[in-house]
């Protein structure tokens, strides 16, 4: 709204400021949708713990006041635009300022999003990763080439992208941790054991998080809820990109893993227990992780369906908790 009362031309009078001030909030807000997309990446990442963002999001914040004092104080000073006499907007000494800070906001976070890969779904990679790309050549070229306003259709553009791709396949997420719910695994577990042969069958893991009712009893449910985030940065940093993590439900995970036999899920289960080994060395956390798990590859010779192969894996999963190793 602001960038088409921008538009309006006349000299004096009300229209005059209204200009003026429109441009004045244009450049003020310009960052403030970078703020909300490091705290929507912060969320996406860190499910129940953007406090990991929430660093970068303050910093955004104090960049984005620092900037729309910059440019409302360039209607007394014309450090950012100005108006002639004849009441022509022209840009001022410092124009590419602003626009330099959005850069380097952009930037900072698709630093985030890389040094947080592992904890990506692998279809939402291409989708975070090019959110950046339409606003930034269209800034570039809206600041190369003067009177073109480009950089807000290239946001838009890539708002539509982040919903179509992320938004709108939330209804098979879990919310809390960000892996699969229920439904999307009972029927990715359909569909393969439709797609099994002898050539080619699947494999699947079942991990229950032990003493998950300790640690909420004891340390409160925020805490048992990091717990939870925890469990998921470990498997989904022990899978493969094309194996599927889901909550099975409460402080149950299964990964279904694709075309898996025998020697590659046992890889899988030992990279498990690797990673769990070492984020127990090295987390700060208040509690210690275990986990019970059952696994099996699917025999397409069983004839077993999906209910009742994941009954299988749930009691051996039962049997490692009771110490039937």
């Amino acid at each position: 709204v602001l960038d088409v009362f921008t538009k309006f031309s006349g000299k004096g009078g009300f229209v005059h400021y209204f200009v003026l001030w429109s441009d004045a909030f244009s450049f003020a807000l310009g960052p403030l949708p970078l703020v909300f997309w490091m705290r929507y990446v912060g969320c996406a990442l860190f499910p129940g713990n953007e406090e990991k963002a929430d660093r970068w999001v303050h910093l955004f914040l104090g960049a984005f006041f620092a900037n729309a004092a910059l440019s409302l104080l360039s209607v007394a000073f014309g450090w950012v635009f100005y108006f002639d006499g004849s009441f022509v907007f022209h840009r001022g000494p410092i124009f590419f300022a602003p626009m330099l800070l959005m850069i380097v906001m952009v930037m900072l976070t698709e630093g985030f999003i890389i040094a947080n890969h592992a904890r990506i779904e692998p279809r939402h990679i291409f989708t975070l990763h090019f959110f950046f790309v339409p606003p930034l050549v269209c800034g570039i070229m809206q600041a190369l080439n003067y009177g073109s306003f480009l950089s807000l259709s290239g946001l838009s553009f890539s708002e539509l992208i982040v919903f179509v791709h992320i938004q709108n396949g939330n209804i098979n997420i879990d919310y809390l941790t960000g892996a699969f719910n229920r439904r999307k695994l009972d029927r990715q577990m359909r569909e393969r054991i439709r797609a099994s042969s002898a050539a080619r069958t699947f494999a699947a893991i079942l991990i229950d998080l032990d003493n998950f009712k300790l640690i909420n009893d004891r340390l409160g449910h925020n805490v048992g809820d990091l717990a939870l985030a925890d469990t998921v940065a470990i498997l989904r940093e022990s899978i493969r990109t094309n194996d599927m993590l889901a909550r099975y439900g409460g402080d149950e995970f299964c990964v279904v893993l694709d075309g898996a036999n025998m020697a590659e899920l046992d890889t899988i289960v030992k990279r498990i227990g690797d990673r769990l080994a070492r984020f127990n060395a090295e987390s700060d956390r208040p509690y210690v992780l275990s986990f019970s798990m059952g696994c099996r590859v699917y025999d397409p010779a069983s004839g077993k369906t999906a209910l009742e192969f994941q009954k299988e894996i749930d009691d051996l999963m039962y049997k490692q908790k009771r110490g039937e190793r």
